[in-house]
Order: C-alpha cells, then sequence, then structure tokens
C-alpha cells in the first residue's frame, strides 16, 4: 500500500502520540488517528514497509 502525505502524516502523529503517552495504547491511538493498528506496530518495531525498501 502506498501511502499519501496525509497518511503519513497521521501515521506520524500517532507514533509521537505513543511515544510521548505510555499510558495509551496502539490500539486507541489507531482509532483516533485513523490509521491502521498493524502499521503503528510495525513502525514502532523499526519494520519498514515494502513499498520502502529497495533490492539491489
Amino acid at each position: 500500500m502506498i501511502l499519501n502525505y496525509s497518511q503519513e502524516c497521521h501515521i506520524q502523529m500517532a507514533l509521537n502520540t505513543i511515544r510521548s503517552d505510555l499510558k495509551i495504547s496502539i490500539y486507541h491511538t489507531a482509532k483516533i488517528y485513523e490509521v491502521p493498528e498493524q502499521t503503528l506496530h510495525h513502525r514502532m518495531k523499526g519494520i519498514q514497509s515494502k513499498a520502502n525498501t529497495r533490492n539491489g
């Protein structure tokens, strides 16, 4: 899935919220910012999307 600028901004805001407030869950943050919960899990673990990686 290729993200547009707005989606990426929402993901970054959600990640900042999770990192700054340890009491909020990834699930609730995903609902607030309307982003996929799994995307937040992967980003927190440092996993890049396949669209952002290069082979070769």
